[in-house]
Order: C-alpha cells, then sequence, then structure tokens
C-alpha cells in the first residue's frame, strides 16, 4: 500500500481503495478491522494476521500462503498463532 501512497488510509477507506486498485485481497493485522469493516459484497476478501512481527509470522508462512489462495471474495478469515 506504501507503494500506492495508501500507507496512512485507515479501515473503510483502505478496504475500498484496495479493492478500486485491483487487489483480491487485503492482509491486514488490525484487530479491530472485523468489528469496523464488513466486506460482505466487496470485490476482496480481508485476511486478519495475528501480529506484524515478522518473527512471528514465519513459521505462520505456508498457512497464510495456503489460506491466501483459498480464499473467497467477500469473506474475512483470520490466521491464528498456534
Amino acid at each position: 500500500m506504501q507503494e500506492l501512497g495508501l500507507a496512512s488510509v485507515k479501515n473503510g477507506k483502505l478496504v475500498a481503495a484496495a479493492e478500486s486498485n485491483g487487489f483480491d485481497v487485503l492482509i491486514t493485522a488490525d484487530k479491530s478491522m472485523p468489528y469496523q469493516q464488513r466486506v460482505t459484497g466487496r470485490n476482496l476478501a480481508v485476511v486478519q494476521l495475528p501480529t506484524n512481527t515478522l518473527e512471528k509470522l514465519e513459521p505462520l508462512a505456508e498457512k497464510i500462503r495456503s489460506l491466501i489462495s483459498t480464499v473467497a471474495r467477500g469473506g474475512f478469515y483470520r490466521v491464528d498463532l498456534p
């Protein structure tokens, strides 16, 4: 999102910006996203990560990759730490 100049865009505007820029999946570590945004009916899916700490995400890489390949538009998916 930084490359698109959207690093400071928040919540609903971020989902709309990702969708209008052709994203299929928006990946976030924002824990409030499911309570603030509805993605039903959107042309993208949202995947919520448990953290934005790379060291904690590395062991989940294959699980995240697999999930992203199976998500459906308009869906919200959460990845949990083991």
